[in-house]
């Protein structure tokens, strides 16, 4: 008798830990079924699909991780479970959540079923059940999207002109990859997701609301002079033989006519106690100061890509080429880029504005649908920079808005995330063609100091690349995986560079959406 029931215990216990494993082996596969559903989901088009239409498509891709999850079974069992199973799809729209119930026979038999004493106990009947739930956390998510919209964004991938109606362009494919990135997102209150957008070029511009706050409270001031360096080409680069009476003055710094209208851009130049626009120190402290410590200079005569205010008058320097200048002049067309034409003019014809962190997605999409391609020059670190302060919990007054960056540091955004997308369509410009390094001419701050400062602050940097892979070399290349949080967190992916066409642009945008909406298992 004793030894009946000892063998009859040991073969509860081994049949105990049998279905255990095989409910251990479906409650994983149903999990897996339910997060591969709950992402699904949230993609471009997915969403919007009829109820049944959503379902049955749901079914197919959690059936599909269900089944991967079960290729650990070999043979027979192997086969019997995927004959046997059966997955149904609850998904909730609201919520954003999807239940999963996976059933399934994993074959095999109980011990105990071969003892009298036991009945001839089968196991289950009708396979093993097991049924998951997953649904997007509500961890603080605040995104700036920093767009390019240089004139090159009006080429296709390609480079190739574009078609008349420009619907294939660098620009209304990033329109639509960046508009599907806010759907997936779903910026609302309730789940406390934020969008900003900072689109730049060689310079950003404010709204009018906040261009008239910005000049009252004089944070944004029209400086009486500006610095512009060599803002002139000779040959070799930085050859020029100094030839030219006070050209050290001219250099440095320029009296510009006073009484000019601003239409709300800025460069990265600061006004100083002397109300002389200049380069502040390319340190955190000076990059990040707020505009009631440092005013910004108003952009119309901006010294981006090179540009002086004068024009050099005869004699030239030896060796000289060209130069960059905005005022009349009477020397030779040959010899000048720009000479006598409106300063403004890439600010006046662009609509797009900063738009502030908010939790309202049709204002986010309404911003993205008004960018068009405008600008003169590629400055990234521009878009950088201004995303950084959309998301630095201590310029929240500066902006004005009901949505405010959050702490990072307080209890109720434990898990926040802060995050820029740079996408930008080749390497930066702002130095002039003669000079595109920057080696002789220091009009700009370079991306890597943008990008360095970002992420030190916590902040994730994604880099999506808006040209075909074979135009991106490998110093652009190497700058833009350098520029990314890549290095910080290699398990992430934080560069998009092979986009060959619209559909590989748009899936970087929400590659990135998903990887910023972390989702979590209910049960």
């Amino acid at each position: 008798m004793v030894t009946v029931m000892t063998v009859a215990a040991v073969a509860l216990i081994v049949d105990h830990n049998w279905l255990v494993d095989q409910r251990d082996t479906i409650k994983n596969a149903s999990d897996a079924a339910a997060l591969a559903a709950t992402i699904e989901m949230t993609r471009p088009g997915v969403h919007s699909k009829s109820d049944s239409e959503l379902i049955a498509h749901l079914k197919r891709v959690a059936k599909t991780y269900a089944t991967l999850n079960l290729s650990h079974l070999t043979g027979e069992r192997l086969q019997k479970a995927k004959d046997s199973l059966d997955v149904e799809v609850t998904p909730d729209r609201d919520s954003n959540t999807v239940e999963v119930k996976v059933t399934a026979d994993l074959g095999g038999t109980l011990f105990s079923r071969h003892l009298p004493i036991m009945g001839n106990y089968e196991g289950p009947e009708d396979g093993i059940v097991a049924v998951a739930k997953v649904e997007g956390t509500s961890n603080p998510i605040e995104v700036v999207l920093a767009i390019d919209i240089s004139g090159s964004m009006d080429w296709k991938l390609d480079s190739n002109p574009p078609k008349a109606d420009r619907s294939d362009s660098r620009m209304a494919i990033v329109k639509r990859a960046a508009s599907a990135l806010v759907d997936i997102l779903e910026p609302n209150a309730e789940n406390r997701v934020a969008v900003g957008l900072v689109p730049w070029q060689a310079q950003v511009r404010l709204d009018e609301d906040t261009r008239e706050d910005w000049e009252d409270d004089k944070w944004a001031e029209y400086p009486e002079t500006r610095h512009y360096d060599s803002p002139y080409s000779c040959k070799p680069v930085g050859s020029c033989s100094v030839e030219v009476d006070e050209i050290e003055d001219y250099e440095k710094s320029q009296t510009l006519p006073q009484g000019e209208v601003w239409l709300g851009c800025l460069d990265e130049h600061r006004v100083d106690e002397h109300d002389n626009a200049d380069m502040p120190e390319q340190t955190p402290a000076a990059l990040m100061s707020l505009p009631s410590e440092s005013a910004f200079a108003q952009g119309v005569y901006v010294s981006a890509h090179a540009h002086a205010y004068k024009c050099l008058q005869l004699p030239l320097p030896t060796d000289f080429v060209y130069q960059q200048c905005y005022e009349a002049t009477s020397l030779p067309k040959w010899r000048l880029v720009w000479g006598g034409k409106d300063a403004q003019r890439f600010c006046s014809d662009d609509p797009a504005t900063i738009l502030p962190l908010t939790t309202d997605a049709t204002n986010v999409k309404d911003a993205i649908d008004n960018l068009k391609p405008v600008g003169h020059a590629t400055n990234s670190a521009l878009g950088v920079l201004w995303g950084q302060r959309l998301l630095t919990h201590s310029w929240k007054g500066v902006w004005g808005d009901s949505v405010h960056p959050v702490d990072p540091t307080s209890e109720e955004s434990t898990g926040a995330r802060k995050a820029i997308v740079l996408l930008t369509d080749g390497e930066d410009n702002v130095c002039g063609y003669a000079d595109r390094s920057c080696t002789h001419t220091d009009v700009a701050i370079a991306r890597e100091t943008a990008c360095t400062i970002a992420k030190n602050a916590g902040i994730e940097v994604f880099v999506i690349a808006a040209m075909h892979p074979d135009q991106v070399n490998e110093a652009l290349g190497t700058s833009l995986k350098a520029c990314s949080s890549q290095t910080d967190n290699p398990e992430g992916e934080y560069v998009f560079l092979n986009n060959s066409d619209d559909a590989d642009l748009e899936a970087a945008f929400a590659d990135i959406a998903n990887q910023l909406k972390v989702f979590r298992r209910v049960y």
